[in-house]
């Protein structure tokens, strides 16, 4: 069973009070790749405020609820999310706080980084910190890399469930994001998209106008000893929440 995760200074602001969390001090790339170098890091923020800001405020008007359920988290999260479009990506980015956006490794299926060309892997790697975890076989290597990711401080965005929603409903979460939050021990952090369909349909290029929301749920802990598939099923139900909740009108980011 999911636990919430515990949160120091919750709802008495002695999280905005506080030391930067652990997650976002520098401790180096450690061997982990050339984009999570200092220089990377630092090109990635200037991508993102001069090319990925603006064009997403091109093509949406972006809302993000929720947010304060990171003010008191020490260390590096998982974020899991549903799916929908390549436009999924990058409206997480760009709803998550700064100090967090600058830390946060992307995961990706072989099959969708094969598709890619050089050139697009390289941007891929550079502004999202895309990196490839499988979800079928031996996944050792993976969990090894991920493990060392939120060790070196890094929060891991996953979108467990493995494709883009064909009708926009939620799928079954694969086990894998089961198997990194019990054996990992860190939060996760459930996030609800809407809308990113509208902006970029699976299978189309073209984006159009549309709007946008992402919230975030409060974190969840898994224990160590939850079988995988349970895990799934209860951070795809803590998702499933976030869809059902009704929110009120707020401002674009």
């Amino acid at each position: 069973m999911a636990e919430p995760a515990r949160q120091s200074g919750q709802g008495n602001g002695a999280g905005r009070s506080r030391a930067r969390p652990r997650a976002h001090r520098w401790r180096g790339c450690g061997g982990l790749g050339w984009q999570f170098a200092r220089p990377a890091v630092a090109a990635r923020a200037g991508l993102i405020a001069v090319f990925l800001w603006p064009l997403m405020a091109v093509f949406s008007r972006r809302r993000s609820f929720g947010r304060e359920v990171l003010d008191g988290l020490d260390g590096p999260v998982i974020f899991a999310a549903n799916h929908l479009s390549v436009a999924d990506n990058p409206a997480v980015l760009l709803a998550l706080p700064w100090r967090w956006r600058l830390r946060l490794a992307t995961a990706a299926s072989e099959d969708v980084m094969r598709q890619r060309g050089r050139v697009q892997t390289f941007f891929a790697a550079l502004v999202s910190n895309g990196f490839v975890f499988s979800q079928s076989g031996s996944v050792r290597a993976s969990l090894d890399y991920c493990g060392r990711l939120t060790g070196a401080g890094w929060s891991l965005l996953l979108f467990p469930e493995g494709v883009r929603s064909d009708d926009g409903e939620l799928g079954r979460f694969k086990p894998g994001v089961g198997l990194l939050a019990a054996r990992l021990g860190v939060p996760v952090v459930p996030v609800y998209l809407k809308g990113t369909g509208s902006v970029v349909a699976k299978g189309g290029s073209r984006p159009r106008r549309g709007d946008i929301e992402v919230r975030f749920g409060p974190p969840l802990r898994i224990p160590a000893d939850t079988p995988y598939a349970a895990a799934a099923d209860a951070i795809r139900d803590a998702v499933a929440s976030l869809s059902r909740q009704q929110i009120g009108c707020r401002g674009p980011d």
